[in-house]
């Protein structure tokens, strides 16, 4: 609710700055005017103190003043001094009404930033903030979260609000991702614990739909964005979606580098092992995943495709073996080790690749990395661990 109401805040300020802008324009407009009245006062002044008495009649009947009974010399010091106020007061008034206007509209712009100091300057994932919220039973605590998570410091509606949660014992699944969200002290870092914390909203048999080249929850719930800096053009066509793995533990090294342009590839959406969806690259757009490799012997398959990134060992050492519990490990005929994938990921890829069928009206190809051509060689992931038939016989069996 606070998000829309920013939404329309958002339209309310746009509006109003475009007016504030014209004024400026307008303004400029009558002041260029007014520059070249301006110099043919100026003009006039020196004619006068030269001696020119039309000029003196001419500005005597203009300014509507009585100088009858005054000799020549004085009568010019009259007019030119009259002359020289009008020109004084006009560009005071101009100075102040062009300050006003100014000051208007940066006084626009501060109330649209919904980080300034008094407002309660929400982001888009409010929905999410609010559940982490409630599981916080320390209310100073709850503050200082949101605190760092708007940037702002939160007005008394707001801090009502979030004071009057109903406290919620977290589950022990979700203990260390309270855990590391309270103990956050910077945005970016919040950001990334918040992208951690279990969706208890947005997972499972949920249902997703493409909205402006964005995944999103039917039920409302915001989706995580987390730009990518390898953004880059639109996409040619739309001809597979790629299936990734990580291939490391965790995903929030990952995210951060791509968002900060420290790795040069990038995806369009993550899914995490509890089934949370992170978008890094809008769908229209091209993702760099899958470099110089051919499919079906054609290339540049960055620009004809959507790359979902699973987090995923994949292929795992012998000391991650150590580290996994034996559900969690996934031997190949060969012997190699490979990490499972969650059932929650499972589910909410077919969820996610189902809303792109029907955004495109048609189903697309499912691949994975590994079926990529790379001069002879192939990547391995999502390996041999991930269902690959069984999804695409759901996919087709939902028609």
């Amino acid at each position: 609710m606070l998000s829309s109401a920013y939404s329309y805040l958002g339209v309310a300020g746009t509006i109003t700055t475009s007016i504030g802008l014209l004024a400026l324009i307008v303004l400029a407009a009558f002041g260029l005017a007014r520059q070249s009245t301006a110099r043919d006062e100026r003009k006039a002044i020196k004619a006068i103190e030269s001696g020119n008495i039309a000029i003196v009649d001419a500005y005597e009947k203009r300014f509507s003043v009585d100088t009858g009974n005054l000799g020549t010399a004085e009568k010019k010091d009259v007019i030119a001094s009259q002359i020289r106020s009008n020109l004084y007061i006009t560009m005071v008034r101009y100075f102040l009404l062009f300050l006003a206007v100014v000051a208007f509209l940066l006084v626009v712009v501060y109330l649209m930033d919904p980080r300034s100091d008094d407002s309660a300057g929400v982001a888009n994932n409010d929905t999410k903030m609010f559940v982490v919220l409630s599981k916080i039973e320390e209310p100073a605590v709850r503050m200082d979260v949101f605190t760092v998570h708007c940037k702002c410091t939160p007005d008394e509606a707001t801090r009502a609000v979030i004071l009057s949660l109903r406290y919620s014992a977290p589950e022990p699944a979700t203990e260390q991702a309270i855990a590391k969200i309270t103990g956050a002290k910077k945005p970016e870092d919040l950001n990334l614990a918040l992208a951690a914390f279990p969706s208890e909203v947005c997972s499972g048999d949920v249902k997703f739909e493409v909205v402006n080249a964005k995944i999103e929850c039917r039920n409302g719930e915001q989706i995580e964005f987390a730009k990518a800096a390898a953004t880059t053009s639109p996409l040619t066509s739309l001809d597979a979606i790629v299936l990734h793995a990580t291939a490391s533990a965790g995903f929030k090294g990952i995210v951060k580098l791509m968002q900060e342009g420290g790795i040069s590839s990038s995806f369009h959406l993550l899914i995490t092992r509890d089934g949370q969806v992170i978008q890094m690259t809008d769908l229209d757009k091209r993702a760099a995943h899958v470099g110089k490799g051919t499919w079906k012997c054609l290339s540049d398959w960055n620009g004809k495709t959507i790359a979902i990134e699973f987090e995923n060992l994949s292929s795992m050492t012998k000391n991650a073996l150590n580290e996994l519990p034996s559900s969690e490990v996934f031997r190949d005929p060969s012997g190699d080790v490979w990490q499972t994938y969650t059932p929650q990921q499972i589910e909410v890829a077919k969820a996610v690749i189902q809303a792109i069928y029907k955004e495109q009206g048609r189903k697309i190809p499912l691949i994975g990395h590994s079926d990529l051509d790379y001069n002879g060689s192939r990547r391995v992931d999502p390996g041999p661990a991930f269902p690959f038939e069984k999804l695409r016989r759901e996919l087709v069996a939902e028609g």
